[in-house]
């Protein structure tokens, strides 16, 4: 009896596909995500705005309280999940009229 495409006692048997195989770990993480989201927003926002460190010197015990810079880093990662990557736009031209375009980077921008 000759083989037939697709036709195998073996179906699913295989190893099991990453998808399947991370399903669980990955809900449960999403899960984590989803319950500290406003939280973990916040904390985003302060390190892009700024934060106010507080640090006692363990030698002395003195408070010293002081603002750290902005995260440039961190406010660019939010603007960019908020309003998407912006696409770049190159046009070039070349001899005899003829102009090439370039687009790269989000295309829904």
């Amino acid at each position: 009896m000759p083989f037939e495409k697709g036709n195998t006692a073996s179906v699913g048997r295989g190893r099991p596909r990453k998808a399947d195989k991370y399903k669980r770990p990955i809900a449960a993480a999403e899960q984590m995500i989803v319950a500290r989201l406003p939280e973990i927003v916040a904390a985003q926002i302060q390190l892009a705005l700024g934060v106010l460190v507080e640090e006692t010197n363990i030698v002395t015990g003195d408070k010293q309280e002081y603002q750290q810079a902005p995260d440039a880093k961190v406010g660019q990662y939010l603007i960019d999940r908020i309003m998407g990557k912006p696409t770049v736009r190159e046009e070039h031209e070349h001899e005899g009229g003829v102009t090439l375009r370039i687009e790269y980077g989000d295309s829904d921008a």
